[in-house]
């Protein structure tokens, strides 16, 4: 088949009669339209999207019991589209067992996302790694050198003496001031201790020392900041073209908090090859 050059399809384009543009444009609308009922025939059932921003509006401060509430309406398979990312919920065990078992390798997909980019590094770390030989390569890391029972059991005084530290804390708070005691800020701590020990040999407070707290700053608002945006919603995520406008400034502390975490790696890192 003979391949017309680009100026003599646009000459032609130009020559049709008002009639066969009406023709053309129908034709192609119809296309689009049987194109959108085939797909719609195998999607999941859902609620009415609204353009642009899909069924975002459906969902408040609590997504997973907007979910909940939808998924009473719709079934225990849902399917709805956040902005213009679609989406399949879910919400019953047997669905689940589909999912996560059945049909795991066709659906272990893991969407890269602002925070998989700037703060996992390119999604390079195990849990927004694309499945493939490098996930793989991950996980046997994680097995054999954290998670081993041998691994685990030589960590056990470290687990072992955090529990008893935050417990000592508990009651001597509790006994000087005799009231309730906020045990979560106690309870993060001790956690970070137990994952410093088990990945780089020192405590959370062990490794402020020969760090350059100028591009770090506190290390337990560098956790927090890390936290807090690997939760938040950030639009650019689910509107791509509306990326631009990052209302909340997210894009930006993503960047400046990921700089951060470079520089503090960067002296763990350079403090072992020393």
């Amino acid at each position: 088949m003979e391949l017309l050059p680009v100026d003599a399809v646009v000459r032609t384009l130009l020559e049709l009669h008002y009639s066969e543009w009406l023709l053309l444009i129908a034709i192609s609308i119809t296309s689009v339209v049987l194109l959108r009922k085939t797909v719609i025939v195998h999607w999941p059932p859902g609620p009415l999207a609204w353009p642009i921003v899909g069924h975002l509006h459906l969902l408040d401060q609590l997504p997973h019991h907007s979910v909940c509430k939808l998924a009473q309406t719709y079934g225990p398979l849902m399917g709805l589209r956040l902005g213009g990312v679609p989406v399949i919920v879910a919400s019953s065990p047997l669905m689940e067992r589909e999912i996560l078992k059945t049909y795991d390798a066709a659906l272990a997909y893991r969407p890269r996302t602002a925070v998989t980019l700037h703060l996992c590094f390119d999604s390079s770390d195990v849990a927004f790694a694309p499945v493939g030989p490098y996930w793989k390569f991950l996980r046997q890391v994680y097995a054999t050198e954290l998670f081993s029972p041998n691994k685990m059991e030589s960590f056990r005084h470290v687990r072992e003496g955090e529990v008893r530290g935050l417990m000592q804390a508990v009651l001597r708070r509790g006994g000087e001031r005799g009231c309730l005691v906020e045990v979560r800020g106690s309870l993060v701590t001790a956690s970070n201790n137990i994952n410093c020990m088990m990945v780089m040999g020192k405590k959370l407070d062990d490794m402020i020392s020969g760090v350059a707290w100028n591009e770090v700053g506190s290390l337990h608002s560098l956790i927090e900041d890390l936290m807090h945006l690997m939760g938040v919603f950030y639009l650019g995520d689910y509107v791509p073209w509306l990326a631009w406008l990052d209302s909340h400034g997210y894009l930006k502390r993503m960047k400046a908090t990921a700089q951060r975490t470079r520089a503090l790696l960067q002296c763990v890192i350079d403090e072992r090859r020393q």
